[in-house]
């Protein structure tokens, strides 16, 4: 599966919350590329306003919405759900945008599903 930004929705990669962008991804998070990333994981923050929902998009192949499957939300940080694995993670904000953010399966490497 693979986590998108939903359209018009804004992303940048600072150690802080940066007010004027919809997310801020730590600028570390490529390094989560190997291994499992654990559940209660850091991953970023999202503006005060929002929730995971209006900002991010995350299907599998049989079309099931899993964002809280990957994703918590606690006040404005966003955690990993779940151990997974993470792979093809960008820190680059032009691919975010336009592309996804990342892709990510279950530790064994099945298709991460709803719960």
């Amino acid at each position: 599966m693979r986590l998108e930004l939903k359209k018009n929705c804004s992303v940048s990669y600072a150690s802080w919350i940066t007010p004027s962008k919809h997310v801020t991804l730590l600028p570390s998070v490529e390094q989560l590329n190997s291994g499992v990333t654990r559940k209660g994981t850091l991953i970023g923050w999202l503006a005060s306003d929002s929730d995971l929902a209006e900002v991010f998009l995350a299907k599998n192949s049989q079309n099931e919405d899993i964002l809280s499957a990957l994703l918590v939300l606690d006040s404005n940080r966003i955690l990993i759900a779940q151990d997974i694995k993470l792979f093809m993670v960008t820190s680059n904000p032009g691919i975010a945008e336009m592309d996804c953010i990342f892709y990510a399966v279950q530790p064994n490497g099945n298709e991460i599903r709803k719960r």
